[in-house]
């Protein structure tokens, strides 16, 4: 186990030992405890708003009730490309700019490299333009395989006749020719196969992290860096982002812990009188607004943040 998974497993593993049972229990005429419990820094449990009835006879059934409110979309091609039409020439027109200057600029550097190369060869061109008196390419290709002076001294010192060297020399360019290109094929297949993996891995990681964007973090030099050298899209993405993932994990465990606290009153709250004694309240129930406290308001209001839900 790496050091974030041993980090994340000690926040999700400390959350049975974090819901304590409290000294009292409910009483009868107290209602079940939903999401939005919480213990004070006084000790008492306070609930606020209405509370919901814990009676699974009085809950409502969903069974048969019908779907409602079910969008559908149309997938066909024209419908898509007016969506995509619409999203770059409005909202996410700034968006659609960029990515298109960074291909603009993509190409302008894979020309400007070749342009070099051009530039390289352009004086032993000029040179063997000169020698054989030609101007252009397709002349010039003519005027060397008629050189039979060329041919013959080269084809002595490799120790072939001149029909020999030629037919040497066609077959290694047209090898040479053949390799290059089972390269490049390779090399793109490579590529695509590489890029197709990164995708799945990046479908997979959104559903542990909504918020991932494989394009975006491909801009990041290092990320990219990372994944070419091997390293797989998850494990990039965690040391790129690690401490805004071990924040979330952090208050993702905090909010189980509460939820845990919350359960734990709610069970001791359905728990029957045994041997006829009577209980007291394990906790407060706060439902008139008339007289809630600064710190009452407050509380509700880090709650409400939080999701919880509590109406009065």
């Amino acid at each position: 186990m790496n050091t974030f998974s041993f980090w994340l497993h000690q926040f999700e593993g400390g959350d049975g030992g974090a819901a304590a049972p409290a000294a009292g229990t409910m009483g009868d005429s107290q209602s079940a405890a939903p999401v939005n419990t919480q213990r004070g820094k006084s000790g008492e449990n306070v609930l606020y708003g209405k509370q919901a009835v814990t009676d699974t006879q009085d809950a409502p059934s969903d069974a048969g009730k019908a779907e409602t409110d079910v969008k559908v979309t149309s997938n066909t091609l024209e419908e898509k490309r007016k969506a995509y039409r619409s999203m770059v020439s409005g909202e996410y027109k700034d968006v659609y700019t960029e990515d298109t200057q960074r291909i603009i600029n993509r190409r302008f550097s894979d020309m400007k490299a070749l342009q070099t190369q051009l530039d390289d060869a352009k004086p032993v061109l000029d040179a063997l333009r000169e020698r054989y008196g030609v101007e252009d390419a397709k002349d010039l290709l003519k005027a060397i395989d008629s050189d039979h002076a060329y041919w013959a001294e080269a084809a002595d010192e490799a120790g072939m006749s001149e029909q020999q060297y030629r037919e040497f020399v066609r077959m290694r360019r047209e090898n040479e020719a053949f390799r290059r290109a089972a390269e490049e094929q390779e090399g793109q297949k490579q590529v695509q196969a590489q890029v197709q993996q990164w995708m799945q891995d990046a479908e997979v990681l959104q559903q542990k992290f909504p918020q991932f964007d494989l394009s975006v973090e491909m801009e990041n030099p290092t990320f990219m860096s990372m994944l070419k050298a091997g390293t797989p899209v998850e494990h990039a993405y965690k040391v790129m982002h690690f401490d805004e993932i071990m924040s979330g994990a952090m208050q993702q465990a905090s909010i189980r812990t509460e939820k845990n606290v919350t359960d734990n009153i709610r069970a001791r709250g359905n728990r029957p009188v045994e041997n006829g004694t009577a209980r007291q309240s394990a906790f407060t129930i706060k439902d008139d607004v008339s007289k809630l406290t600064k710190k009452d308001r407050a509380e509700i209001a880090r709650r409400a943040a939080r999701g919880d839900i509590i109406t009065f």
